[in-house]
Protein backbone atom coordinates (compact mmCIF):
# COMPACT_ATOMS: atom_id res chain seq x y z
CA UNK A 1 0.00 0.00 0.00
CA UNK A 2 1.25 3.52 -0.73
CA UNK A 3 2.05 5.85 2.13
CA UNK A 4 -0.78 8.22 3.14
CA UNK A 5 1.43 11.29 2.72
CA UNK A 6 2.25 10.30 -0.83
CA UNK A 7 -1.42 10.02 -1.84
CA UNK A 8 -2.30 13.36 -0.23
CA UNK A 9 0.60 15.05 -1.98
CA UNK A 10 -0.32 13.44 -5.28
CA UNK A 11 -4.00 14.41 -4.85
CA UNK A 12 -3.16 18.03 -4.11
CA UNK A 13 -0.83 18.25 -7.08
CA UNK A 14 -3.42 16.84 -9.44
CA UNK A 15 -6.03 19.26 -8.13
CA UNK A 16 -3.67 22.18 -8.68
CA UNK A 17 -2.82 21.18 -12.22
CA UNK A 18 -6.47 20.58 -13.12
CA UNK A 19 -7.43 23.99 -11.75
CA UNK A 20 -4.63 25.68 -13.66
CA UNK A 21 -5.60 24.14 -16.98
CA UNK A 22 -9.36 24.50 -16.68
CA UNK A 23 -9.60 28.10 -15.51
CA UNK A 24 -7.15 30.01 -17.66
CA UNK A 25 -8.18 33.64 -17.92
CA UNK A 26 -9.33 35.04 -21.20
CA UNK A 27 -7.51 37.80 -23.10
CA UNK A 28 -9.50 40.59 -21.41
CA UNK A 29 -8.51 39.49 -17.94
CA UNK A 30 -4.91 38.81 -18.94
CA UNK A 31 -4.59 42.32 -20.41
CA UNK A 32 -6.23 43.88 -17.38
CA UNK A 33 -3.90 42.00 -15.03
CA UNK A 34 -0.86 43.03 -17.10
CA UNK A 35 -1.98 46.66 -16.94
CA UNK A 36 -2.55 46.43 -13.21
CA UNK A 37 0.91 44.91 -12.64
CA UNK A 38 2.49 47.60 -14.81
CA UNK A 39 0.77 50.37 -12.84
CA UNK A 40 1.88 48.77 -9.57
CA UNK A 41 5.45 48.80 -10.89
CA UNK A 42 5.19 52.53 -11.63
CA UNK A 43 4.58 52.42 -15.38
CA UNK A 44 2.12 55.00 -16.70
CA UNK A 45 0.63 53.96 -20.04
CA UNK A 46 0.47 56.60 -22.81
CA UNK A 47 -3.26 55.94 -23.28
CA UNK A 48 -6.24 56.63 -21.08
CA UNK A 49 -5.99 54.40 -18.03
CA UNK A 50 -9.18 52.81 -16.66
CA UNK A 51 -7.91 53.32 -13.11
CA UNK A 52 -9.19 56.68 -11.89
CA UNK A 53 -7.22 58.64 -9.28
CA UNK A 54 -8.87 59.13 -5.92
CA UNK A 55 -10.46 62.48 -5.26
CA UNK A 56 -9.10 64.44 -2.35
CA UNK A 57 -11.21 64.21 0.77
CA UNK A 58 -12.90 67.45 1.81
CA UNK A 59 -11.21 69.33 4.56
CA UNK A 60 -12.49 68.77 8.05
CA UNK A 61 -14.11 72.21 8.35
CA UNK A 62 -16.32 71.69 5.31
CA UNK A 63 -18.53 69.06 6.95
CA UNK A 64 -18.87 71.05 10.14
CA UNK A 65 -20.05 74.16 8.32
CA UNK A 66 -22.54 72.17 6.27
CA UNK A 67 -23.80 70.59 9.49
CA UNK A 68 -24.25 74.04 11.05
CA UNK A 69 -26.28 75.07 8.04
CA UNK A 70 -28.51 72.00 8.02
CA UNK A 71 -28.95 71.26 11.72
CA UNK A 72 -28.90 74.84 12.93
CA UNK A 73 -30.81 76.52 10.14
CA UNK A 74 -27.91 78.95 9.72
CA UNK A 75 -26.68 80.40 6.46
CA UNK A 76 -23.21 81.67 5.52
CA UNK A 77 -24.08 85.21 6.63
CA UNK A 78 -25.14 83.98 10.08
CA UNK A 79 -21.91 82.04 10.52
CA UNK A 80 -19.94 85.06 9.29
CA UNK A 81 -21.68 87.33 11.81
CA UNK A 82 -20.97 84.97 14.69
CA UNK A 83 -17.34 84.39 13.65
CA UNK A 84 -16.80 88.13 12.91
CA UNK A 85 -15.69 87.54 9.32
CA UNK A 86 -17.14 88.30 5.90
CA UNK A 87 -19.54 85.87 4.17
CA UNK A 88 -17.03 85.37 1.33
CA UNK A 89 -14.51 83.99 3.83
CA UNK A 90 -17.11 81.50 5.06
CA UNK A 91 -17.71 80.55 1.44
CA UNK A 92 -13.97 79.93 1.03
CA UNK A 93 -14.01 77.71 4.13
CA UNK A 94 -16.98 75.76 2.78
CA UNK A 95 -15.30 75.28 -0.63
CA UNK A 96 -12.02 74.24 1.00
CA UNK A 97 -10.07 77.17 -0.47
CA UNK A 98 -8.93 78.31 2.98
CA UNK A 99 -9.24 77.37 6.62
CA UNK A 100 -10.26 79.44 9.63
CA UNK A 101 -7.59 80.58 12.05
CA UNK A 102 -7.43 78.78 15.45
CA UNK A 103 -9.38 81.47 17.31
CA UNK A 104 -12.18 81.34 14.77
CA UNK A 105 -12.13 77.54 14.88
CA UNK A 106 -12.85 77.77 18.62
CA UNK A 107 -15.82 80.03 17.98
CA UNK A 108 -17.15 77.66 15.29
CA UNK A 109 -16.69 74.62 17.54
CA UNK A 110 -18.54 76.40 20.38
CA UNK A 111 -21.33 77.31 17.96
CA UNK A 112 -21.49 73.74 16.70
CA UNK A 113 -21.76 72.37 20.25
CA UNK A 114 -24.50 74.86 21.12
CA UNK A 115 -26.39 73.95 17.92
CA UNK A 116 -26.04 70.24 18.76
CA UNK A 117 -27.51 70.83 22.21
CA UNK A 118 -30.33 73.00 20.89
CA UNK A 119 -31.20 70.43 18.21
CA UNK A 120 -32.40 68.16 21.03
CA UNK A 121 -35.25 70.62 21.67
CA UNK A 122 -35.83 72.69 18.54
CA UNK A 123 -36.12 72.44 14.76
CA UNK A 124 -33.41 74.11 12.62
CA UNK A 125 -35.41 77.30 11.97
CA UNK A 126 -36.20 77.62 15.67
CA UNK A 127 -32.53 77.18 16.57
CA UNK A 128 -31.64 80.17 14.41
CA UNK A 129 -34.33 82.26 16.10
CA UNK A 130 -33.17 81.11 19.54
CA UNK A 131 -29.57 82.13 18.79
CA UNK A 132 -30.60 85.62 17.62
CA UNK A 133 -33.21 86.34 20.31
CA UNK A 134 -32.55 88.06 23.62
CA UNK A 135 -33.11 85.70 26.56
CA UNK A 136 -34.03 86.19 30.17
CA UNK A 137 -31.81 83.21 30.99
CA UNK A 138 -28.88 85.09 29.43
CA UNK A 139 -29.61 88.36 31.29
CA UNK A 140 -31.19 89.93 28.22
CA UNK A 141 -28.30 89.11 25.88
CA UNK A 142 -28.30 87.17 22.64
CA UNK A 143 -26.63 83.77 22.43
CA UNK A 144 -24.66 84.72 19.33
CA UNK A 145 -23.09 87.67 21.18
CA UNK A 146 -21.94 85.41 24.00
CA UNK A 147 -20.55 82.83 21.58
CA UNK A 148 -18.75 85.58 19.65
CA UNK A 149 -17.15 86.73 22.92
CA UNK A 150 -16.15 83.10 23.58
CA UNK A 151 -18.51 82.78 26.53
CA UNK A 152 -20.35 79.70 25.33
CA UNK A 153 -20.43 78.41 28.92
CA UNK A 154 -23.20 80.89 29.76
CA UNK A 155 -25.22 79.75 26.74
CA UNK A 156 -24.73 76.10 27.71
CA UNK A 157 -25.91 76.86 31.26
CA UNK A 158 -29.09 78.37 29.82
CA UNK A 159 -29.60 75.28 27.64
CA UNK A 160 -29.03 73.07 30.68
CA UNK A 161 -31.75 74.97 32.55
CA UNK A 162 -34.09 74.42 29.59
CA UNK A 163 -33.18 70.74 29.71
CA UNK A 164 -33.96 70.56 33.44
CA UNK A 165 -37.28 72.33 32.92
CA UNK A 166 -38.25 69.83 30.22
CA UNK A 167 -37.60 66.80 32.41
CA UNK A 168 -38.76 68.06 35.79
Amino acid sequence: FPDRRETEAHGNASRRSAAATSSTPGPYFRRRRELWLAIQAGFRPPFACPVQPLKAAPRSGHGRLVELKTRGGLNATDIANIASVSPSIVSNWTNGASRPDPGTQLVISDLRYVVDRLSEFYAPGEIRLWLYAEHRLLNGERAIDLIRRRDAAGVLEAIASIDEACYS
